[in-house]
């Protein structure tokens, strides 16, 4: 969670923190090492304070312990315990035996302090111990008295510690002082740094998201002769050559709509032509027996009736095409198209459901975001592929009728003239049980005039095709796991 949290955060703020981190690491090993070499060194100013001190009261006392004088001795003892940091004082002859001592002294001085220790070659001993009834550690000096390398005694002082945790906090409070200000100083310098450093960065952002927006027009004004003067000379030329590439899109885009559109006009002239030979070939014929004397009243009569129909027939698919070639009223509005497709459902179920044994599911997300459409365009699609799907189960199936929002990998990735789009896509989805559609059909359905039905106009799915289109979406039809077809629209959100 905390490095999805780091990764959440801007170039800027990842800058400064890692700064800031960087600096309180070294602080704190900076800081914890001068402590540590402090502490070294004020415990080794002690020791050597106390050895002196020690040392000296061994010169000094030299001929009272050899002598016992205790008199003298104990002033001495009395003299030295006015020091504060001084816990106790023990002068012991060369039989150990105590000559002067501070209260108590030798009561409350552990066993394994005072225990038989060998001298070494050092003439003294230093040993470091906490005493429970001075409650404070206790650094324990053991001088020897000498004379000619011969021990006539030895002079014991305990120097309390309790002092030094006020030189400690002093020095942590002094650490944690020259911490906070360097920090300080830290996030200064890197608040500059980074203005240095992000501020191309954050230049190239807002042109990336002009130039995303379609203006290729924009460049990047860095004049530095460093690593970001050349990014940025390389991201305008790239800007340049996009422009120029979207240029000759466009040119070839227009191109091919117009190939597209002579060669889908070829084709349709050659359905229309298809469409109304047919009939001219039956009301030709008819006429021709009209025309023949020797048919009987009742046939004419029948025979005029046929060229009626054909006639019919034709003014019929006239209409259709005149229908289709006018442009369409829109009335374009932020549409809820779950709503819409709400209503074009209880519309179907009022008016033609009673002639099908269909039932019709829904599975909506309610979470869909509003589109700009012509609602009335929804209600067409809708109802043309429902009343496909009813015509395709005369006994009985459901429909089922989705919609979700996905992102737009499936949606054409820019508009037509090469600028770029949303790629927020709804999806709507039609699901009927159903015989499908055979495979060698699905790039066929939308072509005007094709049809599999005895009186089918084939300009159903052509239109619903048509529609969608226009809004730069996109219609997929395929077959389910048990069978029936699926009808799949995308339509881009932007």
């Amino acid at each position: 969670m905390a490095i999805l949290g780091i990764k959440k955060l801007s170039l800027k703020a990842r800058f400064i923190s890692s700064f800031i981190f960087v600096i309180i690491v070294t602080i704190a090993i900076l800081s914890v090492a001068q402590h540590v070499r402090w502490y070294d060194n004020y415990m080794r100013q002690l020791r050597d304070e106390g050895l002196i001190l020690t040392q000296t009261m061994v010169q000094g006392g030299l001929d009272p312990i050899i002598k016992h004088d205790f008199f003298t001795l104990r002033e001495h003892v009395r003299t030295l315990m006015k020091n504060e940091n001084i816990a106790y004082i023990l002068i012991t002859d060369r039989y150990r035996q105590i000559l002067a001592q501070s209260a108590d002294a030798d009561r409350h001085i552990p066993e394994a302090v005072t225990g038989n220790k060998t001298p070494g070659p050092e003439p003294y001993i230093v040993q470091t111990y906490y005493n429970p009834h001075h409650k404070s550690r206790i650094n324990d000096i053991l001088v020897y008295a000498k004379v000619d390398d011969e021990i006539w005694g030895a002079v014991r002082i305990g120097f309390s510690l309790n002092h030094i945790r006020t030189e400690i906090k002093k020095n942590i409070m002094l650490s944690i002082f020259t911490g906070l200000v360097s920090i300080c100083i830290g996030v200064l310098v890197a608040m500059l740094l980074s203005r240095f450093v992000t501020g191309p960065i954050e230049k190239f952002i807002r042109s990336t998201r002009i130039i995303a927006g379609g203006d290729l027009e924009q460049k990047i004004q860095i004049s530095t002769m460093d690593e970001f003067g050349t990014l940025a000379a390389s991201f305008n030329h790239m800007a340049y050559s996009l422009r120029r590439s979207k240029e000759e899109l466009k040119q070839t885009y227009q191109n091919l709509i117009q190939k597209e559109k002579m060669a889908a006009l070829g084709e349709l002239a050659a359905r229309i032509a298809h469409e109304i030979k047919n009939p001219l070939g039956i009301i030709k014929g008819s006429a021709q027996i009209v025309t023949d004397d020797s048919i009987d009243d009742r046939d004419r009569a029948e025979t005029l009736g046929y060229i009626i129909e054909e006639v019919d027939r034709l003014d019929e698919k006239i209409h259709i095409l005149l229908n289709r070639a006018k442009p369409d009223a829109v009335d374009i509005k932020a549409v809820n198209v779950n709503e819409v497709l709400e209503d074009s459902i209880r519309f179907w179920e009022s008016q033609r459901m009673r002639d099908y044994k269909i039932t019709i599911s829904r599975q909506f997300d309610p979470g869909l975001p509003m589109i700009f459409i012509d609602k009335e365009h929804i209600r067409q699609i809708a109802l043309n592929i429902i009343i496909n799907a009813c015509e395709a189960m005369p006994k009985g199936g459901s429909i089922k009728i989705s919609t979700r929002l996905e992102p737009g990998q499936d949606a054409p990735a820019s508009m037509p003239d090469g600028s770029p789009r949303d790629n927020g896509v709804m999806v709507i989805g039609f699901e009927d049980t159903g015989p499908g559609i055979a495979e060698d059909l699905h790039d066929k359905i939308f072509v005007p005039f094709f049809t599999t039905k005895e009186h089918g106009t084939g300009l159903g799915l052509s239109n619903v095709s048509r529609i969608i289109n226009n809004y730069h979406g996109k219609i997929s039809v395929s077959t389910a796991e048990e069978a029936g077809a699926v009808f799949t629209i995308y339509l881009p959100i932007s």
